[in-house]
């Protein structure tokens, strides 16, 4: 984005918060599934 050193891109932080609320959403609807999914790959 174009932002001067030390100046705060609003429209750029809302978006990253939408993102994480929605990684969010998507953690806790399928937090155990993500958890053995991630425990199968790292375990290979």
């Amino acid at each position: 984005p174009n932002v001067e050193p030390g100046e705060i891109d609003e429209e750029f932080v809302e978006d990253l918060d939408a993102l994480l609320d929605e990684i969010d959403e998507i953690l806790e609807e399928d937090s155990q599934e993500f958890v053995e999914n991630y425990i199968q790959r790292g375990g290979q």
